[in-house]
């Protein structure tokens, strides 16, 4: 999702530094802050005691305390209360560890479907004040499904086309990495170069949120492309969807990553939020440098459906020495909504 925005900074490189559902009640008491109703069992989140909301919230440590008892509240016919960005990341979390984790053979592939939206960005040389100019338009969504090596050394394959069409698709290999070697070209047959076996999901990354935590926070941002100048916050924030992105088979990975996120200062919750396919969604958002980047999550389930990012100025992609046209406040510049994920026999056959 960040090869534009990478694009981008490359042609302004000179500029200056600038299981299922939780229980009805539960969800009834985190959307609307509501007491909890007497009853003889008592369901707790996943590090969350069941203490006031209002205070789990405040993203102090899990409290065991149980809230005071006290009879609903008469309906007033208000409009339901937003709920915090650490209880729909908890929730998120106690979603996803749910259910047994899926394992893969070596000889075995990742299959991820995703639907995928960015921009295109089209040169327009320099104004009169010498800066460089792009103008950018929005890319259509593109259906993709990728089989991906569990151990990195067999050849997998990509395929995508034009989201809901009945377009040819689009074949691109992915070759394995076996005895320190891989054909990274197709025209150049027999050429092959030195390389290290790529895992379709990384069994480095950590499964303790502080660990995970570190993990996001760490100083180098080099290919991941987040550019020097973005706040640590938000370079922290935007890392966790392209963990959660390469971990959709570890689910005490994704677990983490959202443990992680809940401590991150700043987010906020966007309710009626859809992702690029339309499916609607709870996301959780965090804005910096004119760009909102949020993760959304089914409302009912609180599963993870993918990241939207959106401008909210209409100059967040420009810099000193690069000018950007075509967006507007509200314009989306990366969205990825993720469909399905499974282990599969073969690259190219559908699990």
């Amino acid at each position: 999702m960040t090869n534009d925005l990478m694009l981008l900074r490359e042609l302004g490189e000179d500029r200056g530094p600038g299981a299922g559902a939780p229980p009805a009640d539960l969800r009834r008491r985190v959307l609307t802050g509501a007491p909890r109703r007497h009853r003889p069992a008592v369901w707790r989140l996943a590090g969350l005691g069941a203490a006031a909301v209002a205070v789990a919230l405040a993203g102090s440590q899990a409290l065991n305390t149980p809230a005071p008892v006290v009879p609903d509240p008469p309906s007033t016919g208000a409009v339901a209360a937003k709920p915090e960005a650490a209880v729909v990341l908890r929730l998120a979390a106690q979603h996803v560890t749910a259910a047994p984790a899926p394992t893969g053979r070596a000889d075995q592939f990742v299959f991820v479907a995703y639907v995928q939206a960015g921009i295109r960005i089209h040169n327009q040389g320099r104004d009169d004040a010498g800066h460089r100019v792009v103008r950018v338009t929005p890319a259509p969504p593109r259906s993709v499904e990728e089989w991906r090596s569990v151990d990195g050394k067999h050849d997998g394959v990509s395929r995508s086309r034009e989201y809901s069409s009945s377009q040819e698709w689009v074949r691109v290999p992915v070759p394995g990495c076996r005895n320190g070697r891989w054909a990274p070209t197709l025209d150049r047959p027999g050429h092959t170069e030195s390389c290290t076996p790529q895992p379709a999901s990384r069994p480095d990354l950590p499964t303790d949120p502080a660990a995970m935590r570190r993990y996001l926070y760490r100083a180098e941002a080099g290919s991941e492309g987040f550019g020097g100048n973005v706040p640590a916050d938000q370079r922290a924030f935007r890392r966790a969807t392209e963990v959660l992105r390469v971990s959709l088979l570890r689910p005490q990975v994704q677990a983490a990553v959202f443990e992680a996120v809940s401590t991150v200062p700043g987010t906020t919750v966007r309710t009626g939020a859809r992702d690029v396919t339309g499916r609607p969604g709870v996301a959780v958002t965090r804005v910096a440098e004119g760009i909102r980047d949020e993760l959304l999550f089914d409302p009912s389930s609180y599963a993870y459906l993918g990241a939207n990012s959106t401008v909210v100025t209409a100059t967040a992609l420009s810099s000193a020495d690069l000018r950007v046209t075509g967006l507007r406040p509200g314009d989306a510049i990366a969205r990825e909504a993720i469909l399905s994920a499974a282990v599969a026999d073969t690259a190219g056959r559908r699990p």
